[in-house]
């Protein structure tokens, strides 16, 4: 933190995520693997983010965190879908998202919680065992116009790579 200075910046993307073991049950996840899951996917961005606080610039700054579609509780009606370690590690990514709002909107800070599609990465195909909906090129574009659309709104959305708004 020290080497920044007093640099500001406009946008800061906080983007970790492992998928964890499959299947992924919370019956026969170790602790070891629920902790590597939350410690990568929420605790790594959420602190890194709160330690970088200062540097985005204010009023108009904008942090962005990776999230997911999983991390939505609304939309989490999948029967048949073991995802419970990566679930849990995204909801509560973005809650932590939305505190950090909540403790910063007065001073006219956006945080945005961004779902990337499901591209077609090692991860999005889990090591090509699954086909993706979408390639990195469009997830990539996506994700970047949908930052460059919502940067410095003083607002805390979740939205897609398509700018479409997820429920919580």
């Amino acid at each position: 933190m020290q080497k920044l200075g007093e640099r500001t910046f406009d946008v800061l993307f906080m983007n970790a995520g492992i998928f964890g073991p499959v299947p992924q049950s919370v019956e026969n996840a170790t602790d070891e693997q629920f902790a590597e899951i939350m410690l990568t996917n929420c605790f790594g961005p959420i602190r890194l983010a709160r330690n970088l606080l200062a540097k985005p610039k204010l009023p108009g700054g904008t942090l962005c965190f990776m999230s997911s579609h999983r991390g939505s509780i609304e939309m989490n009606d999948e029967a048949g879908l073991t995802l419970d370690l990566y679930r849990a590690s995204k909801v509560a990514t973005n809650m932590l998202s939305r505190t950090i709002y909540a403790d910063n909107r007065d001073k006219g800070l956006t945080v945005l919680s961004i779902h990337p599609g499901w591209a077609a990465t090692t991860m999005g195909t889990l090591d090509g065992t699954v086909e993706a909906e979408i390639s990195v090129e469009e997830s990539v574009i996506g994700v970047a116009s949908v930052v460059e659309g919502n940067m410095g709104s003083g607002r805390n959305l979740y939205l897609d790579y398509k700018s479409d708004r997820l429920p919580w």
